[in-house]
């Protein structure tokens, strides 16, 4: 499943048409020293009646 991205406006939409914004940049150095840059997005405006946008998304405190 692919979602589509906009790069002019910087965000992703998904299959249910939930638009994910470009929030921040990280980093993140794995076990063997290796560093990752990581984009997050975040949908900042839905309508999630079914409790969908939980199942699309990743808690990492």
């Amino acid at each position: 499943m692919n979602w589509n991205y906009d790069p002019i406006k910087d965000y992703y939409t998904d299959e249910h048409g939930i638009k994910f914004h470009f929030i921040r940049e990280g980093h993140r150095k794995d076990k063997s020293g290796f560093v990752r840059n990581l984009r997050t997005y975040r949908a900042l405006d839905y309508d999630d009646p079914e409790g969908y946008l939980g199942a699309c998304t990743t808690y990492y405190p």
